[in-house]
């Protein structure tokens, strides 16, 4: 895996992630719609990327994701 493949990787591996976490806010009106959009353009980015990818480019993806969230995990624990 290249470089450039390897950023790739981690920019859509981290945006699907992203999204997730901009649904669970409780946005408003205007604000919700653009959320919305936001998120419909990340998921179909991400649909498009891994419809692409292979194998290595998903474990790759679900490693950087996993890592993500149990970083902010801790940085969640660590700020009470």
């Amino acid at each position: 895996m290249t470089r450039e493949d390897f950023d790739l990787t981690m920019v859509m591996s981290l945006l699907p992630t992203i999204a997730d976490k901009l649904e669970d806010l409780p946005f408003k009106q205007r604000a919700k719609q653009i959320r919305n959009d936001v998120v419909n353009s990340i998921r179909k980015q991400d649909k498009f990327f891994m419809d692409s990818g292979n194998l290595e480019i998903y474990d790759q993806q679900n490693k950087i994701q996993r890592a993500f969230l149990q970083w902010l995990d801790e940085m969640y624990k660590n700020s009470k």
